[in-house]
This record gives C-alpha cells, sequence and structure tokens, in this order.
C-alpha cells in the first residue's frame, strides 16, 4: 500500500511540473468560435483542384482565410453578390492562410522567442499555466486574381488585421484574434496580436464593387518594429467601382520607409463614381507614402479629389517614390483637384498625359509639389502635355496648364514659366517658324503616338 501511496504521489509532483492545456486547441476543420459560444459551421468547400475557384456568399471569406487550401496561384471567381466588406490578408488558423506563427517575437533574437507549426501548437503553448509572451503572425499572399459573374456586385475589400498591432479599444473597437479562435474578443491595448503581411501580384479584374461605408477599397499597413510589411503589384482592370460614403481606393502606408507599397495600377476601363455622399472630401484615389503609382485610361466622376498622392506621416515619412502616371483618362465633375501630388521630392518620373476634364476643378486642375511656383521637386523626368482641360478654373501657378519639355536652370533644378504658355491653343497649334521647345514638344508627341517612352525632365 504505502508503494502504491507513493507511485501516485510521484505521478502528482511530476503532472504538477508540466505546462498543462486549459482549453482546446482550435479545430481547423471547423468555422470560427467568434460568436462566443461555440465553433460555427465551415462552409461547403468550393472545388479547390483547379486554377479557378468559384465562391459563393456562404464560404467566400472562409476562402480568403485560407480555410479549404492556399489561394496563392489561383482565381477567385465570386458567383454571388455580398453584403459585408471582405478582409484580404489577415491571420488565421488555417494551414491554407500561409501564417507562420510565433511568439516573443518574429526571429529568435527576442526574449522567450518560439516558432510553431501550426495555430494548435501555438495554441497549446499560450495555454500553459506559466506566463508567455505576446503572438506573432507572418502571412504571404501572391499571384492571386478576383473575378465575378456577370451581376454580381460586392461591398468592397480591407485589409483589416493584416498587419500592425492588433488590438481592442473598448468594445466598440474590439478585436478578434483568429489564429487562436478562442471566442473571446480583445477589447484593450493589454492583448491582441502583431501581424505582418507579404502581398504581391494581386489583380481585381471586371468586379462592380459598391461602397456605402468608408471605401471600396480600404488597404493600410502599419509596422511592427523590426519587420517589413510588402504590398506590392495590386492591379484593378475594367472595374466598376463606386461609393456613397468616403471614396473607391484608399492605400495608407503607416509604416513608412520601413514598408514597401508600390505598383498600384488602375487600368483598362475602370470607373470610379462618388454619389451621394455627405462627406467634405471624397477620394477617387488616394495613396500615401506608394511608389509607382499608374492611373491610365480610367473615368473618375463625382469625388473632390480624383487622384492624389502624398507622404505617409510620422517619423519615418516616405514619399511618394518611384513613378507618378496619369494617361489617358477622363475626369468628370471633379469639385477641386482632379490630379494633386505632394511631398514628390522622391519621384524619378512624373507623366500626366492624354487627359480630359469636364466641368472639374473648382480649386485647379493638376497641383504637383508642395510650392505654388510650380516647382516639381522630383529627381527624375516629366512630362505634361497632351492634355484636355476644360476652362471652368484656371490657374497657371498650379499647372492648369500644359507645357511642353521643361528646360534646366542654372543647378540641374527645373521650373515651369507660366509666361511661357498661356494660351492653350497656342501650344496645340502648329508652329510657324522652328523652336527648340515647340521640336522637343513634337517629337515626344510623336513618340506617344508610337507607344515609346518620353519624358522631359522638370522639378516643381
Amino acid at each position: 500500500m504505502k508503494k502504491l501511496l507513493a507511485t501516485m504521489l510521484a505521478l502528482v509532483m511530476a503532472l504538477g511540473l508540466c505546462s498543462v492545456s486549459w482549453a482546446d486547441a482550435p479545430e481547423v476543420n471547423k468555422g470560427y468560435k467568434d460568436s462566443g459560444n461555440d465553433y460555427a459551421a465551415l462552409p461547403e468547400a468550393p472545388d479547390m483542384s483547379g486554377s479557378v475557384v468559384n465562391v459563393t456568399a456562404t464560404n467566400a471569406q472562409y476562402t480568403l482565410d485560407g480555410a479549404y487550401g492556399s489561394i496563392d496561384d489561383k482565381t477567385i471567381n465570386f458567383t454571388e453578390s455580398i453584403s459585408n466588406v471582405l478582409v484580404l490578408g489577415r491571420p488565421t488558423k488555417y494551414a491554407g492562410s500561409n501564417t507562420a506563427y510565433f511568439v516573443g517575437g518574429f526571429t529568435g533574437d527576442e526574449n522567450e522567442y518560439k516558432s510553431f507549426e501550426t495555430a494548435a501548437e501555438l495554441v497549446a503553448h499560450k495555454n500553459s499555466d506559466t506566463w508567455t509572451p505576446e503572438c506573432f503572425y507572418n502571412r504571404t499572399i501572391s499571384n492571386v486574381k478576383f473575378t465575378a459573374n456577370a451581376n454580381v456586385t460586392l461591398a468592397g475589400f480591407s485589409l483589416k488585421g493584416a498587419s500592425g498591432h492588433i488590438h481592442g479599444n473598448g468594445e466598440a473597437d474590439r478585436v478578434y484574434d483568429y489564429v487562436r479562435d478562442s471566442g473571446t474578443w480583445c477589447t484593450d491595448n493589454n492583448n491582441g496580436y502583431f501581424a505582418v503581411l507579404t502581398m504581391k501580384n494581386v489583380t481585381f479584374d471586371g468586379l462592380t464593387v459598391n461602397s456605402s461605408n468608408g471605401y471600396a477599397f480600404e488597404f493600410n499597413t502599419t509596422t511592427v518594429t523590426g519587420r517589413q510589411n510588402v504590398v506590392q503589384g495590386i492591379t484593378f482592370k475594367n472595374c466598376k467601382m463606386t461609393s456613397s460614403a468616403n471614396g473607391i481606393l484608399h492605400i495608407l502606408n503607416n509604416g513608412g520607409t520601413a514598408d514597401v507599397f508600390s505598383d498600384i495600377t488602375l487600368t483598362d476601363n475602370c470607373e470610379l463614381t462618388v454619389s451621394g455622399s455627405s462627406a467634405e472630401h471624397t477620394f477617387g484615389v488616394y495613396v500615401q507614402g506608394v511608389g509607382n503609382l499608374k492611373v491610365d485610361n480610367c473615368k473618375l466622376t463625382g469625388m473632390t479629389r480624383a487622384v492624389q498622392s502624398v507622404s505617409s506621416g510620422g517619423d519615418n515619412s516616405q514619399q511618394p517614390y518611384g513613378t507618378l502616371t496619369v494617361t489617358n483618362n477622363t475626369f468628370s465633375g471633379v469639385k477641386s483637384y482632379i490630379i494633386r501630388g505632394e511631398s514628390t521630392t522622391d519621384l524619378a518620373g512624373l507623366t500626366i498625359t492624354g487627359n480630359k476634364s469636364e466641368n472639374s476643378g473648382d480649386s485647379c486642375k493638376v497641383k504637383i509639389g508642395g510650392d505654388s511656383d510650380g516647382k516639381y521637386m522630383g529627381t527624375g523626368t516629366t512630362a505634361i502635355y497632351g492634355n484636355d482641360w476644360d476652362e471652368k478654373v484656371s490657374n497657371p501657378n498650379e499647372w492648369s496648364k500644359d507645357t511642353a519639355a521643361p528646360t534646366p536652370s542654372t543647378g540641374g533644378y527645373y521650373y515651369y514659366d507660366p509666361t511661357t504658355d498661356t494660351k492653350a491653343d497656342e501650344a496645340k497649334g502648329s508652329p510657324k517658324t522652328f523652336d527648340a521647345g515647340v521640336g522637343i514638344y513634337a517629337v515626344t508627341a510623336a513618340l506617344s503616338v508610337t507607344g515609346m517612352a518620353w519624358a522631359g525632365k522638370k522639378r516643381h
């Protein structure tokens, strides 16, 4: 009897030294527990075997979350209209999300750092009876195209929860950890998680998006110290996007120079329309700290500002960089700036050609840089010509009129002198005598017709 009691006591002591899991690991064959009760039933899976995945309103969000497998290299086709904003890029418990799971940090340099193969392993560690550090997640998405059947409408897309320190701020601004999937929401800044996102080569092709709350596309990133978000190669083609709220495309690089947020393209007859909004300022395309923005062959209607590119805020501010290209677009009923570029010191190229405006520009047509005298502060070349601006407002000091390639002044700075081109009809007419500046303009116009790239230097 004494031996039996001793054995039982030893077993009890051994168990006391072990980390005990007091809650179940998240079940990946079920839906989420975010209702606060039990796991939701996982909707019927779409066929993931081919390159095109047809999703419904019921399983669309779970598909984006990787519940049925990775969406990399897939075309996600929406077969039904969806009234909720779809979240793209958040970390989840599903292996198909391609999320890497850590506690303590993203690398072994941090104290108490551990990495895990699955969300279940992380949860088991977090459920130990001793203190454990915070959770860190890194999700990757690449080479995904989004399409839709005819007459399908969507409410929009967001990167909410995909990057930064994700935590609550009261019950009205609570957050949920879809990796741990505990059923408990975070309402303060003492819990939550840290996340970074890598998202490359994502295309939205032929979608109809109607937003009544916020923006049709809300793509914001926030850096976690020591890590980098990469959102690169985002393309919109032949999309019809409307908003009765703040606007259409809102891309904020809140990580500044720590992040890569570049190669954003809208093309192939995209239509951006803002109508019925009570907001003081509405935007067609608003980007912050973004490199290589291109808006080509689109129609933008009804917003306060059509295309605006500015620097990101904070101590680690990122200027717009790379190239800013706005070509062959139609602007209609734009209430203030048609094109506005601020803090352009890092731009390597600026091209504004072939655009047309209709009843637009109460403030001015084009404003580049922060100075009112027309200086372009970029480091590369500039081309602003061949546009058909209507005459509702004219302010030469803010680029309301076209100009051919500027000529360099002393010290390598480039200026636009409004007195050299005061009449739009003269800029577009045939020269009676040869002039070097006009000759340059003629050559560049010819090159643009043949599809060859041209830019003349200019400093704002």
